[in-house]
């Protein structure tokens, strides 16, 4: 009975049953190739990147308000006006109700930035506890769906931009030529706001216009022009600024070790049984209509 019960807990471990699935029914069996995907992903090395955690931290102690940080002060509730006028009063409620409201919100965002910066209790050991361990790992389980998740549910690389930020790998690799390229593009997808709409040659000059702003917020991110501040992604545009920094001043830029996990394939696609469609009968109006980027000598992209 033992041996059967192992059996069965290896067969269905780490994968959830879809919500419709009764309590007495039979388990949903996956099928056993799907582990070693979940023990490629929950073997991956990762490690706290130091220097963005310091700048968090500085911004943090500050008082935050920087790159998305939540203020760590509440806004003073409004005093009550001396005064028996109806609209008045209402005013004054409407607005001591707004001010509550924010307060709530900005008391539940200082909860969720110190449970991923400081250590809560046995289980939340998380940036600051983890800064000086060589790596950790994430086990990872899987949904109805078969998508993939990190059990941790405070620090993870697919948490927020601060998450994302102060998480590297462990174990870099050199850049190459193609990686030092991919970084370029990585950083441009990050700043956004239509950058990353642009053609990956529109990305790539967007960053090699911007090596200086680059190289000041790797060198001075709070004290120089703050260019990585007005990233969508700030956190994870500063960490790819260090990175691409270092490689940039480097005497051979390809050899320079990069931890940066960079998202290749970040967009979401917009249309996407058109685009199979379009792609099936290589109808180019169609490519266009359905967004399919059409390399030019090259296909389809």
């Amino acid at each position: 009975v033992g041996s059967r019960l192992i059996e069965l807990l290896m067969e269905t471990a780490f994968i959830h049953p879809p919500v419709s699935q009764s309590a007495d029914g039979p388990p949903d069996i996956r099928p056993a190739f799907r582990h070693s995907a979940l023990d490629t992903l929950g073997s991956t090395k990762w490690r706290v990147n130091k220097r963005v955690l310091s700048i968090v931290d500085r911004i943090w102690s500050s008082g935050g308000r920087l790159a998305d940080l939540v203020d760590r002060e509440d806004i003073p509730l409004p005093e009550k006006p001396d005064t028996e006028d109806e609209s008045e009063l209402r005013k004054w409620k409407w607005k001591m109700r707004s001010v509550k409201k924010e307060n709530s919100e900005r008391h539940s965002q200082r909860c969720d930035v110190e449970l991923k910066l400081t250590v809560r209790s046995f289980y939340h050991c998380v940036a600051r506890k983890m800064k000086d361990e060589e790596g950790f790992y994430y086990p990872h389980n899987l949904d109805f769906r078969g998508r993939a998740y990190p059990m941790h549910p405070y620090l993870n690389h697919l948490g927020s931009d601060l998450c994302r930020g102060i998480l590297e790998f462990a174990e870099g690799r050199p850049l190459g030529k193609s990686g030092l390229r991919w970084l370029k593009i990585h950083l441009a997808n990050l700043y956004a706001g239509g950058v990353d709409k642009l053609s990956y040659d529109g990305r790539l000059a967007f960053t090699e216009n911007h090596v200086e702003d680059i190289l000041d917020s790797a060198d001075r991110p709070l004290d120089g022009r703050r260019w990585w501040l007005g990233a969508e992604d700030p956190f994870q545009c500063l960490a790819v600024c260090i990175n691409l920094a270092e490689a940039l001043q480097s005497s051979s830029p390809e050899t320079t070790i990069s931890h940066i996990p960079v998202h290749q394939l970040s967009e979401d696609g917009s249309c996407n049984g058109l685009q199979h469609y379009a792609a099936l009968g290589r109808d180019r109006v169609q490519f266009f209509l359905s967004d399919v980027l059409v390399l030019v000598g090259h296909g389809i992209g």
